[in-house]
């Protein structure tokens, strides 16, 4: 994903990011998901209504993973899952 290192650059003009080269990359939190979905739209991996579905999905995600009152109930749960993997076993990744 050379994307990812020409989107994202720090003022000295050097790369935010390293390469991603496989899927172990992915587990340190940099990128974070926002800046993966933005990378993969950039590139034209998806369109814009898949790259608006995982945002929201994403924010969705967000208000219940980070310390708030927010509790989901298991069918909001059920529902979320359902639905993410909606978007995610269509095209184009399917």
């Amino acid at each position: 994903m050379t994307r990812l290192t020409t989107l994202y650059l720090r003022k000295d003009g050097k790369p935010q990011f390293d390469p991603i080269v496989d899927y172990e990359d992915f587990l340190g939190g940099r990128p974070d998901e926002r800046a993966v979905i933005d990378t993969c739209y950039a590139a034209r991996l998806y369109g814009e209504k898949v790259r608006d579905a995982l945002r929201f999905y994403l924010r969705r995600r967000n208000d219940y993973a980070h310390p708030t009152f927010k509790s989901p109930s298991a069918d909001q749960t059920n529902a979320y899952v359902k639905d993410l993997l909606d978007v995610i076993l269509s095209p184009p990744f399917k």
